[in-house]
């Protein structure tokens, strides 16, 4: 098992005992990065063993899910995922998002799904309410993705055309988020498992995750790639990044006023970010900018699977517009 700092102070010292009824367990503090040499120091602990060790369980938040994930198709073993947190779909998706040791974006590696997820609802209601607000955010752009890559017909994480669950999946998280979204937000604020967070955990998740993998990224998620290449973003969380790649996403597809205004209004509910300076970036630079359309156009993606040509001077345009709109609403 690897597990986060945070997992190994809260989480291991109650169920340690139980764990050693079943297994000879093995735990790993994680470095806290994604990152390949994180990947390689832990499967250099599993050839050590001798081929005694079956499975990894990854527990944590989305890095140390994505690192187990990673490590498992290496080593060619299971891998069983237990989030402490619902901030992404990271759970369930068949894939890792790696990034270097500065918290950079470098690349998606795709694989067969976890061998099992056990989520503990009592375990994402007692973690800092940012995790869950930041997973909404996640979730969100789901089903913006899907009907981006409906149109321009951009393959999924299998590499093949969408599926109508996937699709139906896609949809009916954006719905409960935004149904359920904030009184989940109120009753994780309390430590308190109700219907509301349960239908958020499972949209954050699950609907998100298997959403996703059967339907496509699309510009949202592309734009907070090139964010993560900027010192001032490092602060944020990956859906807190992705909720300005939601809106700019808004914007290039020319969506109708009715429905921006209404995401603008759903993350300034949940105090999302929809200014630059949310996430850091305050009076952006020329440089960083081009840094972030430049990496959200060259991930290896064509045109950010968005149903039309894209260029780093569009995603510039429309991050200002994002700003702008967001200043205006805010009144500053």
């Amino acid at each position: 098992m690897i597990a986060t700092k945070s997992a190994f102070k809260k989480i291991i010292p109650s169920s340690i005992n139980y764990w050693n009824k079943y297994a000879n367990l093995i735990i790993e503090k994680f470095s806290g990065e994604s990152e390949i040499k994180e990947i390689e120091r832990l499967i250099d602990i599993i050839k050590l063993q001798r081929n005694k060790i079956d499975i990894i369980i990854g527990l944590g938040g989305g890095k140390v899910l994505d690192t187990a994930k990673s490590i498992a198709s290496r080593a060619d073993i299971k891998c069983g995922i237990i989030p402490t947190i619902a901030a992404s779909d990271a759970p369930c998706i068949g894939a890792s998002a790696i990034y270097d040791e500065n918290h950079c974006f470098q690349n998606l590696e795709f694989f067969n799904n976890p061998d099992f997820v056990f989520v503990d609802s009592q375990i994402i209601a007692e973690a800092p309410v940012r995790y869950l607000i930041a997973g909404i955010a996640d979730g969100l752009s789901t089903w913006f993705e899907a009907v981006s890559c409906e149109k321009s017909k951009a393959p999924n994480f299998t590499n093949s055309y969408r599926t109508d669950t996937g699709n139906f999946l896609a949809k009916l998280c954006f719905d409960n988020l935004l149904k359920y979204g904030k009184k989940a937000v109120d009753d994780c604020k309390a430590n308190r498992v109700t219907d509301a967070l349960e239908h958020v955990i499972e949209a954050n998740i699950l609907l998100s995750g298997v959403g996703v993998e059967n339907t496509g990224l699309a510009s949202p998620h592309f734009i907070q790639f090139g964010l993560s290449q900027l010192e001032r973003t490092r602060a944020y969380l990956h859906g807190e990044e992705v909720a300005i790649g939601v809106l700019a996403g808004l914007f290039l597809n020319n969506t109708p006023d009715t429905l921006i205004d209404e995401i603008y209004s759903f993350c300034e509910l949940l105090k999302l970010p929809t200014t630059l300076a949310d996430i850091g970036l305050k009076n952006p630079t020329d440089k960083e900018l081009t840094t972030v359309a430049e990496t959200a156009c060259n991930v290896g993606f064509p045109s950010c699977h968005e149903p039309f040509n894209i260029t780093p001077n569009d995603i510039i345009n429309v991050l200002n517009k994002v700003d702008a709109y967001g200043r205006k609403r805010k009144g500053i």
